[in-house]
């Protein structure tokens, strides 16, 4: 097993959520000119311990009141981030209080908010879940999405595409091809590429997965089936577990929708591969 080294940077290790938080929070503040440096993801149980002792028990600056099994970061469900500019990392309070700002209207609680221990780079998000269900065995589900995703999606069943992006102008929308690999074979499937999110033709991409897919023109509904299961999608809405948007009069699904399916569903940051098994 190989050991992670701390401090670890590497969003991966967070929970999923809060890896397309971090990244879309990334996204708003580049937008207004302020670049985001990642400085602190996951973190053990011995590393959290290290950290308190600084300042109580060993030198240094105290600079956590959390002992291990009582951050968020040791539940993968917080991260810090500071100014990705040389010289001005911590100093500059506009970028702390924008980001916070951000990560607040996005669903997630910022440590710069607290009326103790006052912790400004410090960002998470735990669905509500408290330090004591953590400690007791409970987690996040793997598809919980934060209220910035479930605004997102929103708007899509409303409206039309493009009218969201002609009001939104800081989020982009493009058609491109995405490697996806079904059990390692691998398909190129174009995709609408929307606030960092791939959106795929429901035909193919649930066929690509064994589903055999129908349209019930009397009722309005896309139908999928697989060994005598069914689930039924409304055009630009939902009826069970996926959303679709019809975009040029073809409907598309967000690829990461099929984990909703029991697939799991991983981007290869190497390759630019999305991976579903």
């Amino acid at each position: 097993m190989s050991t992670i080294k701390m401090p670890s940077r590497d969003i991966t290790q967070l929970h999923r959520t809060l890896q397309r938080g971090v990244n879309e929070l990334k996204r708003r503040m580049q937008v207004l000119g302020y670049p985001v440096l990642v400085t602190e993801t996951y973190r053990t149980t011995e590393y959290q311990n290290k950290l308190y002792a600084q300042g109580r028990t060993t030198s240094g600056k105290t600079i956590t009141n959390a002992k291990g099994g009582q951050s968020m970061h040791e539940y993968r469900l917080a991260f810090d981030i500071c100014k990705n500019v040389k010289g001005q990392e911590y100093n500059d309070n506009n970028f702390f209080s924008t980001a916070g700002r951000i990560w607040t209207e996005m669903g997630g609680e910022w440590g710069g908010s607290w009326k103790s221990f006052v912790d400004k780079p410090h960002f998470q998000f735990t669905c509500g879940l408290s330090l004591k269900d953590l400690q007791n065995g409970k987690t996040m589900p793997t598809h919980t999405q934060m209220k910035w995703e479930s605004e997102v999606e929103e708007v899509i069943t409303d409206k039309m595409l493009e009218e969201f992006v002609q009001k939104n102008g800081w989020i982009k929308a493009s058609l491109v091809s995405v490697g996806i690999q079904y059990d390692n074979v691998k398909k190129n499937t174009e995709c609408i590429l929307f606030n960092c999110l791939n959106y795929a033709k429901i035909r193919c991409v649930l066929e690509d997965v064994n589903y055999n897919v129908d349209y019930d023109e009397q009722k309005n509904l896309i139908l999928a089936n697989i060994k005598k299961k069914q689930i039924s999608i409304a055009m630009n809405g939902m009826i069970d577990k996926l959303t679709s948007i019809n975009v040029n009069d073809e409907n598309h699904i967000r690829v990461r929708d099929l984990e909703k399916l029991g697939y799991k569903v991983s981007y290869d940051v190497h390759t630019e591969v999305i991976n579903v098994t």
